[in-house]
Formats: C-alpha cells, structure tokens, sequence
C-alpha cells in the first residue's frame, strides 16, 4: 500500500459517521462549528444548525443523501443539550451575513491549520 492510500483507508477507517459526513475531517470541521456557532448556548440553536447544515451540504461536507430529518434525530441522540423536532425550512433557507463570516473564516482557518 502506498502511502497516500494508507492514509486515505485511516482517513476513512476513523470517520466515525461515515453516512453523514464526507470524511472525518468533515466531522472535526462540524465539531468546530458547533463550538464556534457557541450551540450548547444558543438560543436560536435550531436556526444555528439549520445554517450549519445549509452551508456544510453546500460545500460537499455533509452528504446529499443524508436529508434534514435524519440529522435532526443524530443530533438528538448525540448531543444532550440538543432538542429539536426539525430544521428551518432548508430549501429557502438564506444564511444571516454574520454566520455566513463565521462559517467561511473558520472554514479557512480550519482547512488550512489542520491540513
């Protein structure tokens, strides 16, 4: 095995939600965003999430086939202080500018620190 496919099977062995994310850099990012978006405190958690989701399947990091439902029931399950029933509307759903800054400059900063 070479190298780079080496690290491409540890890359895939250790996305531990291989059916959501595209890789488990994805997931990290992800992981980066609930803390950056402050989700735990939030108090438009649903509307932060709803964004997050938007903008991570937008850029091919959440999978096409995982649809907002599902989503919403991993988060349930996986984060305690989540509780929702559903997203915001995604077909119509337009970023806020802020959270559009905050999402591209950790993205950036993501992208290129841990690369």
């Amino acid at each position: 095995i070479t190298e780079a496919k080496s690290e491409n099977i540890i890359s895939e062995e250790s996305n531990p939600y291989p059916h959501i994310f595209k890789d488990k850099k994805a997931f990290d990012f992800f992981e980066r965003l609930m803390e950056e978006f402050d989700i735990k405190k939030s108090r438009s958690q649903v509307s932060d999430i709803t964004d997050i989701y938007v903008l991570m399947k937008k850029d091919n990091y959440i999978l096409e086939s995982f649809k907002p439902v599902p989503f919403v029931n991993w988060l349930n399950e996986r984060y305690e202080y989540f509780s929702a029933t559903r997203l915001e509307t995604v077909s119509s759903r337009t970023t806020p500018k802020a959270k559009y800054k905050i999402y591209n400059n950790s993205k950036q900063l993501f992208y290129k620190t841990s690369a």
